[in-house]
Protein backbone atom coordinates (compact mmCIF):
# COMPACT_ATOMS: atom_id res chain seq x y z
CA UNK A 1 0.00 0.00 0.00
CA UNK A 2 3.12 2.22 0.82
CA UNK A 3 4.45 2.03 -2.55
CA UNK A 4 1.09 2.32 -4.72
CA UNK A 5 0.90 5.43 -2.24
CA UNK A 6 4.77 6.68 -2.94
CA UNK A 7 4.10 5.56 -6.80
CA UNK A 8 0.86 7.85 -7.30
CA UNK A 9 2.29 11.19 -5.49
CA UNK A 10 5.45 10.47 -8.00
CA UNK A 11 3.85 10.25 -11.01
CA UNK A 12 1.43 13.32 -9.42
CA UNK A 13 4.40 15.23 -9.41
CA UNK A 14 5.61 14.13 -12.78
CA UNK A 15 2.35 14.57 -14.31
CA UNK A 16 2.60 18.80 -12.67
CA UNK A 17 6.29 19.35 -14.20
CA UNK A 18 4.68 18.00 -17.55
CA UNK A 19 1.93 20.47 -17.40
CA UNK A 20 4.59 22.96 -17.43
CA UNK A 21 4.64 26.59 -15.72
CA UNK A 22 0.72 27.43 -14.35
CA UNK A 23 -0.40 29.78 -16.75
CA UNK A 24 -1.93 33.39 -14.50
CA UNK A 25 -3.40 34.33 -18.04
CA UNK A 26 -6.20 31.17 -19.15
CA UNK A 27 -7.66 31.99 -22.06
CA UNK A 28 -4.90 34.30 -23.59
CA UNK A 29 -1.81 32.51 -22.42
CA UNK A 30 -0.47 28.73 -22.07
CA UNK A 31 2.42 26.73 -21.96
CA UNK A 32 3.70 24.02 -24.55
CA UNK A 33 6.56 21.62 -24.00
CA UNK A 34 9.04 21.55 -27.38
CA UNK A 35 10.96 18.93 -28.99
CA UNK A 36 14.09 19.71 -26.19
CA UNK A 37 11.73 19.63 -23.20
CA UNK A 38 11.64 23.09 -22.64
CA UNK A 39 8.47 25.22 -22.05
CA UNK A 40 7.64 28.19 -24.27
CA UNK A 41 4.51 29.97 -24.05
CA UNK A 42 1.41 30.66 -26.65
CA UNK A 43 -0.30 34.14 -26.51
CA UNK A 44 -3.89 34.56 -28.42
CA UNK A 45 -4.56 37.76 -28.84
CA UNK A 46 -8.41 38.14 -30.40
CA UNK A 47 -9.30 41.27 -32.32
CA UNK A 48 -12.82 42.74 -33.67
CA UNK A 49 -12.97 42.02 -37.48
CA UNK A 50 -10.51 45.53 -39.53
CA UNK A 51 -11.42 47.27 -42.75
CA UNK A 52 -8.17 47.58 -44.34
CA UNK A 53 -7.93 51.55 -44.10
CA UNK A 54 -8.28 50.37 -40.13
CA UNK A 55 -5.10 48.73 -39.80
CA UNK A 56 -2.31 50.53 -37.45
CA UNK A 57 0.31 49.62 -35.55
CA UNK A 58 -0.19 46.08 -33.04
CA UNK A 59 1.90 46.61 -30.28
CA UNK A 60 1.74 43.55 -28.13
CA UNK A 61 3.11 44.27 -24.38
CA UNK A 62 4.34 41.34 -22.15
CA UNK A 63 5.64 42.68 -18.36
CA UNK A 64 7.01 39.85 -15.95
CA UNK A 65 7.22 39.99 -12.46
CA UNK A 66 11.04 38.84 -12.01
CA UNK A 67 11.95 37.52 -8.45
CA UNK A 68 15.62 35.85 -9.37
CA UNK A 69 18.40 37.98 -8.52
CA UNK A 70 21.16 36.47 -11.49
CA UNK A 71 18.86 36.48 -14.24
CA UNK A 72 20.90 36.68 -17.48
CA UNK A 73 18.63 36.27 -20.06
CA UNK A 74 15.18 38.55 -20.38
CA UNK A 75 13.18 36.43 -22.80
CA UNK A 76 11.18 38.15 -26.21
CA UNK A 77 8.18 38.08 -27.67
CA UNK A 78 7.60 36.86 -31.24
CA UNK A 79 5.07 36.79 -33.95
CA UNK A 80 4.17 33.00 -34.39
CA UNK A 81 2.82 33.30 -37.94
CA UNK A 82 3.25 34.64 -41.30
CA UNK A 83 3.05 38.84 -41.58
CA UNK A 84 0.46 37.88 -44.23
CA UNK A 85 -1.87 35.52 -41.82
CA UNK A 86 -1.52 38.29 -39.15
CA UNK A 87 -2.62 40.74 -41.71
CA UNK A 88 -5.83 38.52 -42.99
CA UNK A 89 -6.67 37.85 -39.22
CA UNK A 90 -6.99 41.04 -38.52
CA UNK A 91 -9.41 41.64 -41.25
CA UNK A 92 -11.54 39.05 -40.78
CA UNK A 93 -11.88 38.82 -36.95
CA UNK A 94 -8.95 35.83 -36.21
CA UNK A 95 -6.70 35.81 -33.24
CA UNK A 96 -2.98 37.07 -33.50
CA UNK A 97 -0.64 34.41 -32.15
CA UNK A 98 2.46 35.32 -30.60
CA UNK A 99 5.30 33.13 -28.96
CA UNK A 100 6.57 33.80 -25.84
CA UNK A 101 10.37 32.60 -25.20
CA UNK A 102 10.69 32.68 -21.15
CA UNK A 103 13.72 34.68 -19.33
CA UNK A 104 16.49 32.52 -17.71
CA UNK A 105 14.93 31.46 -14.88
CA UNK A 106 11.41 29.87 -13.36
CA UNK A 107 10.88 32.37 -10.75
CA UNK A 108 8.64 34.74 -12.64
CA UNK A 109 4.60 35.59 -13.06
CA UNK A 110 3.27 37.17 -15.90
CA UNK A 111 2.20 40.64 -14.47
CA UNK A 112 0.49 42.40 -17.62
CA UNK A 113 -0.45 41.31 -21.51
CA UNK A 114 -1.59 44.37 -23.21
CA UNK A 115 -1.96 45.31 -26.63
CA UNK A 116 -2.55 48.47 -27.91
CA UNK A 117 -2.92 49.60 -24.07
CA UNK A 118 -5.87 47.28 -24.08
CA UNK A 119 -5.36 44.89 -20.98
CA UNK A 120 -5.83 41.48 -22.01
CA UNK A 121 -4.66 39.70 -18.78
CA UNK A 122 -3.63 41.92 -15.46
CA UNK A 123 -2.20 40.35 -12.24
CA UNK A 124 -2.53 42.48 -8.94
CA UNK A 125 -1.22 40.29 -6.40
CA UNK A 126 2.39 38.69 -6.42
CA UNK A 127 3.56 34.92 -4.96
CA UNK A 128 6.54 37.01 -4.08
CA UNK A 129 7.73 40.68 -3.46
CA UNK A 130 9.42 41.21 -7.19
CA UNK A 131 13.01 42.21 -7.32
CA UNK A 132 12.17 43.38 -10.77
CA UNK A 133 9.80 43.74 -13.47
CA UNK A 134 10.67 43.15 -17.17
CA UNK A 135 8.96 44.08 -20.53
CA UNK A 136 8.97 42.28 -23.46
CA UNK A 137 7.28 44.38 -26.64
CA UNK A 138 6.45 43.34 -30.06
CA UNK A 139 5.07 45.82 -33.07
CA UNK A 140 3.47 44.79 -36.20
CA UNK A 141 3.90 48.25 -37.78
CA UNK A 142 2.13 49.57 -41.19
CA UNK A 143 4.62 49.60 -43.99
CA UNK A 144 2.04 51.56 -46.62
CA UNK A 145 2.16 49.86 -49.84
CA UNK A 146 4.91 47.23 -48.84
CA UNK A 147 3.66 43.79 -50.16
CA UNK A 148 3.33 42.03 -47.06
CA UNK A 149 1.42 45.72 -45.25
CA UNK A 150 2.86 44.89 -41.57
CA UNK A 151 6.38 44.83 -40.49
CA UNK A 152 7.31 42.61 -37.38
CA UNK A 153 9.87 44.37 -34.91
CA UNK A 154 11.37 43.81 -31.84
CA UNK A 155 14.64 45.10 -30.00
CA UNK A 156 17.09 41.95 -28.55
CA UNK A 157 19.37 44.37 -26.68
CA UNK A 158 18.26 42.75 -23.22
CA UNK A 159 18.46 45.91 -20.09
CA UNK A 160 19.19 45.17 -16.76
CA UNK A 161 15.21 45.79 -16.67
CA UNK A 162 13.06 46.79 -19.30
CA UNK A 163 13.53 46.03 -22.81
CA UNK A 164 12.27 48.48 -25.12
CA UNK A 165 10.77 47.53 -28.84
CA UNK A 166 11.95 49.13 -32.34
CA UNK A 167 8.80 51.45 -33.47
CA UNK A 168 10.17 52.11 -36.92
CA UNK A 169 8.73 55.82 -38.11
CA UNK A 170 5.28 54.85 -37.36
CA UNK A 171 4.92 57.33 -33.57
CA UNK A 172 7.94 59.06 -34.94
CA UNK A 173 5.58 62.23 -35.11
CA UNK A 174 5.14 62.41 -31.44
CA UNK A 175 8.96 63.15 -31.01
CA UNK A 176 9.01 66.25 -33.52
CA UNK A 177 12.32 67.18 -34.53
CA UNK A 178 13.40 67.61 -31.29
CA UNK A 179 15.17 64.33 -30.52
CA UNK A 180 15.24 60.80 -32.14
CA UNK A 181 16.91 59.41 -28.71
CA UNK A 182 14.89 61.01 -25.93
CA UNK A 183 12.98 59.88 -22.57
CA UNK A 184 14.32 56.43 -21.47
CA UNK A 185 15.94 56.98 -18.12
CA UNK A 186 18.25 53.98 -16.80
CA UNK A 187 15.51 52.81 -14.17
CA UNK A 188 12.54 50.71 -15.63
CA UNK A 189 9.57 52.73 -16.15
CA UNK A 190 7.34 50.35 -13.91
CA UNK A 191 9.45 50.48 -10.94
CA UNK A 192 9.65 54.75 -11.42
CA UNK A 193 5.31 54.70 -11.86
CA UNK A 194 4.50 52.12 -9.52
CA UNK A 195 4.60 54.22 -6.21
CA UNK A 196 3.73 57.80 -5.17
CA UNK A 197 6.01 60.15 -3.52
CA UNK A 198 9.41 57.67 -3.91
CA UNK A 199 12.42 59.43 -3.64
CA UNK A 200 14.91 59.05 -7.00
CA UNK A 201 18.05 59.75 -8.38
CA UNK A 202 19.15 61.91 -10.27
CA UNK A 203 19.81 59.14 -13.33
CA UNK A 204 16.16 58.14 -13.20
CA UNK A 205 15.06 61.51 -14.05
CA UNK A 206 18.17 62.57 -16.11
CA UNK A 207 16.30 65.72 -18.20
CA UNK A 208 15.41 67.43 -14.68
CA UNK A 209 17.22 70.64 -14.44
CA UNK A 210 18.44 73.15 -11.90
CA UNK A 211 18.34 76.22 -12.94
CA UNK A 212 20.44 79.63 -10.44
CA UNK A 213 21.16 82.38 -10.74
CA UNK A 214 25.17 83.08 -11.16
CA UNK A 215 26.55 85.64 -8.88
CA UNK A 216 30.82 86.12 -8.50
CA UNK A 217 30.97 82.79 -10.76
CA UNK A 218 29.65 80.83 -8.47
CA UNK A 219 25.78 79.13 -8.77
CA UNK A 220 24.15 80.77 -5.23
CA UNK A 221 20.55 80.39 -5.50
CA UNK A 222 18.52 78.05 -6.77
CA UNK A 223 15.62 79.75 -8.57
CA UNK A 224 13.72 77.49 -11.03
CA UNK A 225 13.34 73.45 -12.14
CA UNK A 226 13.79 73.07 -15.71
CA UNK A 227 14.14 70.57 -18.08
CA UNK A 228 16.54 69.43 -20.68
CA UNK A 229 15.04 68.99 -24.03
CA UNK A 230 17.86 68.71 -26.66
CA UNK A 231 21.56 68.55 -26.08
CA UNK A 232 21.73 72.21 -25.69
CA UNK A 233 18.79 73.76 -24.51
CA UNK A 234 16.66 74.01 -20.97
CA UNK A 235 13.25 74.81 -20.87
CA UNK A 236 11.50 76.50 -18.20
CA UNK A 237 8.63 78.44 -17.07
CA UNK A 238 8.85 82.43 -18.27
CA UNK A 239 8.73 83.80 -14.82
CA UNK A 240 11.67 82.14 -13.78
CA UNK A 241 13.85 84.98 -15.35
CA UNK A 242 12.50 87.43 -13.30
CA UNK A 243 12.91 86.17 -10.08
CA UNK A 244 13.86 89.35 -8.30
CA UNK A 245 10.86 90.87 -9.76
CA UNK A 246 13.11 92.39 -13.39
CA UNK A 247 14.19 90.11 -16.58
CA UNK A 248 17.94 89.53 -15.53
CA UNK A 249 20.45 88.88 -18.29
CA UNK A 250 21.64 85.99 -19.40
CA UNK A 251 24.71 85.70 -18.06
CA UNK A 252 23.34 85.72 -14.77
CA UNK A 253 22.05 82.25 -14.90
CA UNK A 254 23.79 78.79 -14.62
CA UNK A 255 22.31 75.22 -15.21
CA UNK A 256 22.82 72.49 -13.05
CA UNK A 257 22.11 68.71 -14.52
CA UNK A 258 22.40 65.34 -13.10
CA UNK A 259 22.13 66.94 -9.93
CA UNK A 260 23.10 64.30 -7.23
CA UNK A 261 25.14 64.76 -4.02
CA UNK A 262 28.40 64.71 -6.18
CA UNK A 263 27.88 67.67 -7.69
CA UNK A 264 31.02 68.64 -9.21
CA UNK A 265 32.00 71.62 -11.90
CA UNK A 266 30.87 69.47 -14.50
CA UNK A 267 27.38 69.65 -13.57
CA UNK A 268 27.24 73.30 -14.21
CA UNK A 269 26.61 75.07 -17.64
CA UNK A 270 26.86 78.83 -18.73
CA UNK A 271 24.07 79.97 -20.73
CA UNK A 272 25.19 82.01 -24.01
CA UNK A 273 20.96 83.26 -24.06
CA UNK A 274 17.44 82.83 -23.57
CA UNK A 275 14.08 83.03 -26.25
CA UNK A 276 10.94 83.88 -24.40
CA UNK A 277 7.29 83.52 -25.54
CA UNK A 278 5.88 86.28 -25.50
CA UNK A 279 2.53 86.01 -27.82
CA UNK A 280 0.33 86.06 -24.69
CA UNK A 281 1.09 89.32 -23.50
CA UNK A 282 2.38 90.87 -20.02
CA UNK A 283 0.23 89.32 -18.25
CA UNK A 284 0.74 85.82 -19.21
CA UNK A 285 4.61 86.58 -18.75
CA UNK A 286 4.02 85.79 -15.40
CA UNK A 287 2.20 82.70 -15.67
CA UNK A 288 1.64 80.73 -18.43
CA UNK A 289 4.94 82.16 -20.81
CA UNK A 290 8.03 79.46 -21.84
CA UNK A 291 11.87 80.26 -21.60
CA UNK A 292 14.19 78.29 -23.61
CA UNK A 293 17.87 78.88 -22.02
CA UNK A 294 20.93 77.91 -24.71
CA UNK A 295 23.74 76.89 -23.23
CA UNK A 296 27.29 77.65 -24.45
CA UNK A 297 28.12 73.73 -24.99
CA UNK A 298 26.43 70.91 -25.37
CA UNK A 299 25.78 68.52 -22.44
CA UNK A 300 28.09 65.54 -22.07
CA UNK A 301 25.24 62.84 -22.04
CA UNK A 302 25.37 60.21 -18.94
CA UNK A 303 22.63 58.27 -17.54
CA UNK A 304 22.37 61.18 -15.34
CA UNK A 305 21.89 63.56 -17.93
CA UNK A 306 19.54 62.85 -21.02
CA UNK A 307 17.23 65.01 -22.72
CA UNK A 308 13.25 63.87 -22.75
CA UNK A 309 10.89 63.35 -25.64
CA UNK A 310 8.70 66.68 -26.58
CA UNK A 311 5.15 65.70 -26.59
CA UNK A 312 3.98 66.88 -30.15
CA UNK A 313 -0.17 65.61 -30.12
CA UNK A 314 -3.10 67.57 -29.72
CA UNK A 315 -3.82 69.48 -26.20
CA UNK A 316 -7.31 67.61 -26.48
CA UNK A 317 -5.72 64.51 -25.20
CA UNK A 318 -4.59 65.88 -22.10
CA UNK A 319 -7.46 65.77 -20.22
CA UNK A 320 -7.62 63.17 -17.31
CA UNK A 321 -4.01 61.54 -18.41
CA UNK A 322 -1.59 60.73 -15.29
CA UNK A 323 1.32 62.68 -15.18
CA UNK A 324 4.37 62.58 -12.85
CA UNK A 325 6.04 65.91 -11.69
CA UNK A 326 9.69 65.66 -9.75
CA UNK A 327 10.97 68.53 -7.70
CA UNK A 328 13.15 68.89 -4.63
CA UNK A 329 12.06 67.53 -1.16
CA UNK A 330 12.21 70.37 1.53
CA UNK A 331 12.52 70.37 4.99
CA UNK A 332 10.01 71.45 7.61
CA UNK A 333 10.86 75.16 6.98
CA UNK A 334 10.09 74.99 3.23
CA UNK A 335 14.09 74.81 3.10
CA UNK A 336 14.47 73.08 -0.61
CA UNK A 337 16.32 69.36 -0.18
CA UNK A 338 19.31 69.97 -3.31
CA UNK A 339 20.02 66.42 -3.78
CA UNK A 340 16.67 64.40 -2.73
CA UNK A 341 14.19 64.30 -5.53
CA UNK A 342 10.48 63.10 -4.90
CA UNK A 343 8.19 61.78 -7.92
CA UNK A 344 4.67 62.99 -7.41
CA UNK A 345 1.62 61.51 -9.23
CA UNK A 346 -1.50 63.44 -10.53
CA UNK A 347 -4.34 63.47 -13.05
CA UNK A 348 -4.79 66.26 -15.02
CA UNK A 349 -7.98 68.12 -14.95
CA UNK A 350 -10.75 70.42 -16.97
CA UNK A 351 -9.59 73.89 -15.51
CA UNK A 352 -13.55 74.15 -14.59
CA UNK A 353 -11.96 71.80 -11.71
CA UNK A 354 -9.52 74.09 -10.56
CA UNK A 355 -11.60 77.36 -10.66
CA UNK A 356 -14.20 75.75 -8.00
CA UNK A 357 -11.13 74.75 -5.81
CA UNK A 358 -9.53 78.05 -4.76
CA UNK A 359 -10.79 81.49 -5.03
CA UNK A 360 -7.87 82.85 -7.46
CA UNK A 361 -9.23 80.37 -9.89
CA UNK A 362 -12.48 82.74 -10.27
CA UNK A 363 -10.36 86.29 -11.07
CA UNK A 364 -11.50 86.59 -15.11
CA UNK A 365 -7.27 87.91 -15.65
CA UNK A 366 -5.83 84.56 -14.21
CA UNK A 367 -7.10 83.00 -17.59
CA UNK A 368 -8.35 85.91 -19.45
CA UNK A 369 -10.05 83.28 -22.28
CA UNK A 370 -6.47 81.50 -22.92
CA UNK A 371 -6.16 77.76 -23.56
CA UNK A 372 -2.88 77.24 -22.88
CA UNK A 373 -2.73 75.99 -19.20
CA UNK A 374 -4.60 73.26 -17.96
CA UNK A 375 -4.55 72.32 -14.17
CA UNK A 376 -3.65 69.06 -12.23
CA UNK A 377 -3.50 67.77 -8.71
CA UNK A 378 -5.53 65.74 -6.69
CA UNK A 379 -4.53 63.85 -3.46
CA UNK A 380 -1.58 65.65 -3.17
CA UNK A 381 0.91 64.50 -0.68
CA UNK A 382 4.39 66.23 -1.94
CA UNK A 383 4.29 70.39 -1.14
CA UNK A 384 5.21 72.21 -4.56
CA UNK A 385 7.61 75.34 -3.13
CA UNK A 386 8.32 78.75 -4.91
CA UNK A 387 12.03 76.95 -6.56
CA UNK A 388 9.65 73.78 -7.99
CA UNK A 389 8.28 76.43 -10.48
CA UNK A 390 9.37 75.36 -13.93
CA UNK A 391 9.18 71.46 -12.96
CA UNK A 392 8.24 69.23 -15.97
CA UNK A 393 5.00 67.47 -16.33
CA UNK A 394 5.73 63.86 -17.61
CA UNK A 395 3.52 61.62 -19.32
CA UNK A 396 4.88 57.71 -20.33
CA UNK A 397 4.04 56.90 -23.82
CA UNK A 398 3.52 53.14 -24.23
CA UNK A 399 3.57 52.96 -27.87
CA UNK A 400 7.53 54.51 -27.37
CA UNK A 401 8.32 52.96 -24.54
CA UNK A 402 9.32 56.66 -23.33
CA UNK A 403 8.92 59.46 -21.23
CA UNK A 404 6.99 62.82 -23.00
CA UNK A 405 6.86 66.71 -21.40
CA UNK A 406 3.16 67.69 -21.80
CA UNK A 407 3.58 70.60 -19.59
CA UNK A 408 5.59 73.29 -17.28
CA UNK A 409 4.80 73.84 -13.85
CA UNK A 410 3.50 77.79 -13.64
CA UNK A 411 1.80 78.08 -10.59
CA UNK A 412 0.46 76.89 -7.36
CA UNK A 413 -2.44 77.55 -5.58
CA UNK A 414 -1.28 77.74 -1.63
CA UNK A 415 -3.65 77.54 1.17
CA UNK A 416 -2.18 79.73 2.97
CA UNK A 417 -0.52 83.02 0.80
CA UNK A 418 2.32 83.51 3.22
CA UNK A 419 3.94 80.22 2.76
CA UNK A 420 6.51 79.63 0.04
CA UNK A 421 5.57 75.68 0.39
CA UNK A 422 2.34 73.82 0.98
CA UNK A 423 0.37 70.75 -0.34
CA UNK A 424 -2.16 72.02 -2.75
CA UNK A 425 -4.68 70.41 -4.51
CA UNK A 426 -4.39 71.85 -7.90
CA UNK A 427 -1.46 73.08 -9.58
CA UNK A 428 -1.46 75.03 -12.66
CA UNK A 429 0.98 73.97 -15.73
CA UNK A 430 1.87 75.51 -19.39
CA UNK A 431 0.41 72.88 -22.57
CA UNK A 432 3.84 72.86 -23.85
CA UNK A 433 2.01 70.96 -27.44
CA UNK A 434 0.79 74.81 -27.96
CA UNK A 435 4.19 75.81 -28.04
CA UNK A 436 5.55 73.36 -30.44
CA UNK A 437 5.92 75.14 -33.37
CA UNK A 438 7.77 77.93 -31.09
CA UNK A 439 9.78 75.30 -29.55
CA UNK A 440 11.56 73.49 -32.75
CA UNK A 441 12.07 76.95 -34.00
CA UNK A 442 14.06 78.00 -31.10
CA UNK A 443 16.06 74.56 -30.79
CA UNK A 444 17.13 73.85 -34.27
Amino acid sequence: MGQLLVGVIILGLLNLVSAGPRSTCPGVLSYVKDHAGSFYGLIKIQQSPMFENEIGAMHLQVILANYDKDIKYLGKVDLLMSLGDAYANLIRGKPLIYKLTPPSTNNFDVSSITMNDKPYCQQNTYSDDPISFITLDNSLVPKGDDDDHLTDSYDTDHHPDIQYSHQDNYYEEKYSKLNKVCGKPSRSKYDLLSQNNQVLEAKNWPWLASIFLHKNNHATVHVCAGTLITNRHVLTAGRCIKPEGSILSPDEFIIGLGISDDLDDDSYYEVRGYQIYHKHGLLADETSNLVIFELENNVRKTPSVQPICVWSDSSKEVIGQTGYVVAWSRDEDGTIIPFELRLTKLTVKPNNDCRAYDELFKLPTIFNGLTNTFCAGENLNTGYCTGHIGSALVVYDYKTNAFFLRGVLARVIPKDKKLSCHSPQYAEFIDTSQYIEWIEETTL
